[in-house]
């Protein structure tokens, strides 16, 4: 059982950013372009119109991201509890797959939305 609380803190740090993060640029953005925080890439940082909407549409769905992996996670994590402790890591580790993945296709809408806007 204490395995299985360790996978489930871990398994909940993501979401858990992403709502931070999300509530964060959506309520208070960076302002300006910057290179050490905000959402940076070449298209993003290319002028301020750019900049503001990519912030304003990072928060936008990592906060509504955060939720869905928090449930999510969370209700994967308890239905984990049947199985072995070395199951369960396998399917941890899965679920951490998982939201990575996740993630990283947020980032492609991201840039998706930039393209349409410029």
């Amino acid at each position: 059982m204490l395995q299985w609380l360790g996978l489930l803190a871990v398994n909940l740090i993501m979401p858990i950013l992403l709502i931070i993060f999300g509530a964060l640029f959506k309520n208070e953005p960076p302002g300006d372009i910057n290179k050490t925080f905000g959402y940076r890439t070449k298209l993003s940082m290319k002028n301020q119109k750019n900049w503001d909407l990519a912030q304003k549409i990072l928060g936008k769905i990592w906060f509504k991201l955060g939720i869905f992996l928090l449930i999510v996670s969370g209700s994967g994590m308890l239905l984990i509890l049947i199985f072995t402790p070395k199951m369960q890591e396998s399917l941890s580790y899965a679920i951490t797959a998982g939201q990575l993945i996740v993630v990283c296709v947020s980032l492609l809408r991201i840039q998706k939305a930039l393209k349409s806007e410029t």
